[in-house]
């Protein structure tokens, strides 16, 4: 007899999992929305599962100049995660 965390009777799947962690860490950002602002800290590690960012730099009188843009794969906010 298999036991239930063999079989998965009992115990959520890897995709289910997943699944899970995916849906309480997701964060759905509309076209226009700062996610966060030049200058600040980032509040999480963002890494882009579809879409693209604009990585803006407006320092300069409030003219802003593009220094990336990132696409799917890509990860923003790492550095302020990582080291606080």
């Amino acid at each position: 007899m298999d036991s239930p965390a063999l079989s998965g009777s009992a115990t959520p799947g890897l995709g289910e999992t997943a699944l899970g962690v995916r849906r309480a860490f997701e964060r759905v950002a509309q076209a226009g929305e700062s996610i966060f602002e030049s200058g600040e800290p980032s509040d999480a590690f963002y890494v882009l599962l579809a879409g693209e960012v604009l990585l803006l730099d407006t320092s300069r009188g409030g003219v802003s100049r593009l220094v990336a843009r990132l696409g799917p794969g890509d990860s923003v906010g790492e550095t302020d995660s990582l080291l606080g």
